[in-house]
């Protein structure tokens, strides 16, 4: 099974508020003659399961039960996901009640790690780390249909809306982003 694991540091501004969107790992059909762009956008629409999926490790306010930021959670879009009670496809969530609250003002690293599937089946996986403690982990996922299909995108977002958040600037820091095969781990004795 192809895995990608990602770590990085962030830092929460003692006055941050809300967090939409985060950290997002995407797969797109390719960057070789396929759609770069495909696994951007979307929202709303169930993914076909050959054109995109995507992942993405959040700060969950639970519609202002958890306290800002909120607590982590993945919010993922692929073609086996549920849709809302509207009949859209606004990405399923896999929240962790237990998760401890996010702390603002420190250093918090996190890692997430993506299992490809293998095409058709549902033998996929995710899981996060915060500071070094597995802190959710899911298996069973059919992520794509097809083997063109891999993660292929990163992004670092600090994405807010006035429906979220009452602050007009929500600031948040990233450091020491990592990119790699197997889980890396807080850095030991290192400070961002």
């Amino acid at each position: 099974m192809h895995r990608v694991y990602i770590r990085f540091y962030t830092r929460f501004d003692a006055d941050c508020d809300y967090v939409h969107h985060f950290v997002t790992l995407r797969a797109n059909r390719g960057l070789r003659g396929g759609d770069r762009w495909s696994g951007f956008g979307g929202a709303g629409v169930k993914p076909a399961g050959d054109e995109r999926f995507s992942t993405a490790i959040e700060p969950w306010g639970d519609w202002g039960r958890n306290p800002p930021p909120g607590r982590w959670n993945f919010y993922s879009y692929w073609h086996e996901m549920l849709p809302a009670p509207d009949g859209k496809y606004w990405g399923n969530s896999f929240a962790v009640p237990e998760a401890p609250v996010i702390p603002r003002d420190r250093w918090i690293a996190v890692e997430f790690m993506l299992g490809h599937n293998t095409p058709g089946e549902a033998d996929g996986e995710q899981a996060f780390w915060i500071d070094g403690r597995l802190t959710g982990h899911w298996q069973g996922i059919n992520w794509r249909r097809t083997e063109a299909l891999r993660a292929n995108a990163l992004t670092l977002e600090s994405y807010i809306t006035d429906r979220w958040t009452k602050h007009p600037v929500n600031v948040v820091w990233f450091d020491n982003v990592v990119i790699a095969r197997r889980y890396i781990g807080p850095t030991p004795g290192v400070s961002p």
